[in-house]
């Protein structure tokens, strides 16, 4: 039996065992710094958007089914009125002309992209009629103007019904729309015969994804499947800010990556030849050829794994230095994240070693 350890009283492998904890640990940070900077940015996007469905069938089960969506709500599409006296519009929607004179503007009860009044929350203290309009940033009057459309009557069609609301009262919403009673709430929703689905989802990956299933799902021209973001203030140059750190570290992980490959299958390699003295007298003793590749995967398997171990400690002490020094919040890699990489780096270890060329050993030993 060869002792696989004996490759260990060789200086050399401890210098080779460093180069692979040096890479290692380089990517390990560099990993770190991403996952920290895209659950930021993740966070940003959670709390600033949700995705919308409007469809004729109700995909509320298969939606369910994509990871990270931690919700989803029934709604209300209603139809605005834009004969209604008491609200403008902004464009010339309904071939009218932009109303200026008005203090509310359908356009700022809409989502861009959307014909529609969307409503997603009731309040069960407004009486069956009553709405309660949201303030949300696509809004243009004055403040001071505000107390002036409480009480007013608008209008809206739900199907080919049209419906009369008075308004109750304003709320800060980063959303456009309305909120209605309970009881009408529970009315409408039954008697829709669309879906109106509003889903929150915790990564932004996952709503592209979703919006690229979804492409095409249905061919009416009714049917929405598209995320809806509404950064604001110094949201927008946050999630700009995070958009560009998280690019760079995509091409700068990809570059390191790629000289890790390069890197670690020419110290694997170069570890093989140091040992070429060794296997010769291996053969003199009479081993076979079989037993020295066992040998060398072996103990190159078990330079690696020790490699990756202490790559790993010095990844978390480096991670707590910078924590406590810089105030960030870096975490360590989850588990499957590493299983998947030393199963990477191990299969790239074993396969330098299966190809390697034994040389002045006898093929058909």
């Amino acid at each position: 039996m060869i002792n696989i350890c004996s490759t260990f009283r060789e200086k050399i492998t401890y210098i080779y065992m460093a180069m692979i904890v040096i890479i290692t640990t380089i990517i390990f940070m560099l990993l770190s710094f991403y996952k920290y900077y895209n659950d930021l940015f993740n966070q940003l996007f959670f709390n600033n958007s949700f995705f919308l469905v409007v469809s004729q069938n109700d995909y509320t089960q298969e939606l369910s089914k994509y990871p990270n969506v931690s919700g989803i709500e029934d709604g209300i599409a209603l139809k605005p009125n834009y004969q209604d006296k008491e609200i403008g519009t902004l464009s010339y929607a309904e071939d009218l002309e932009p109303s200026d004179d008005k203090i509310l503007k359908w356009e700022e009860l809409m989502l861009g992209g959307y014909d529609h009044v969307l409503v997603f929350e009731y309040d069960e203290n407004l009486k069956e009629n009553e709405i309660i309009v949201y303030q949300s940033q696509a809004m243009y009057y004055l403040e001071e103007e505000l107390p002036m459309v409480i009480d007013k009557e608008i209008s809206m069609y739900f199907q080919d019904k049209l419906i009369n609301f008075t308004i109750k009262g304003i709320e800060k919403n980063a959303n456009p729309g309305i909120k209605i009673s309970r009881s009408l709430f529970d009315k409408l929703i039954a008697e829709q015969p669309i879906f109106v689905r509003r889903l929150k989802i915790t990564d932004y990956n996952t709503a592209l994804k979703i919006s690229a299933d979804f492409q095409g799902k249905e061919k009416n021209t009714d049917f929405i499947a598209g995320n809806y973001e509404y950064y604001s203030g110094d949201n927008i140059d946050e999630v700009s800010k995070l958009h560009n750190i998280i690019e760079v570290l995509n091409v700068v992980s990809i570059i390191i990556i790629f000289a890790f490959v390069i890197i670690f299958t020419h110290v694997i390699k170069n570890s093989l030849v140091d040992q070429m003295e060794s296997i010769s007298l291996r053969h003199i003793l009479g081993y076979k050829k079989w037993q020295i590749k066992k040998y060398l995967l072996y103990s190159t398997i078990l330079m690696v794994i020790l490699s990756y171990l202490l790559s790993f400690i010095l990844n978390g002490i480096l991670i707590f230095i910078i924590n406590n020094i810089f105030n960030y919040q870096l975490s360590l890699l989850n588990f499957f994240t590493m299983v998947k990489l030393v199963g990477v780096i191990l299969v790239l270890a074993s396969i330098v070693c299966l190809l390697f060329n034994i040389k002045r050993l006898n093929d058909n030993a």
